[in-house]
């Protein structure tokens, strides 16, 4: 693992360890969660793409919903 340094005003540091506390974790863990959903952000967001292009042959936008009278007829 590699350390890396970071600086930001002592009291959102006091109170991010604080809140830690509370959640019985360590603000290192925080960090380590948050960068790393922040580094596959990107990634999601492909996978989400891709997701919606598969489902271009299932959904049909544009169309309107059927009433209900239009659900019911048999």
């Amino acid at each position: 693992m590699k350390n890396i340094q970071l600086s930001t005003d002592k009291h959102w540091i006091e109170a991010a360890r604080a809140r830690a506390c509370l959640e019985q974790t360590t603000l290192n863990d925080q960090f380590r969660i948050r960068l790393k959903d922040y580094a596959q952000r990107g990634r999601k967001a492909d996978q989400a793409m891709k997701l919606v292009d598969r489902m271009r042959g299932y959904v049909r936008l544009g169309e309107r919903m059927p009433t209900r009278g239009q659900m019911n007829e048999r």
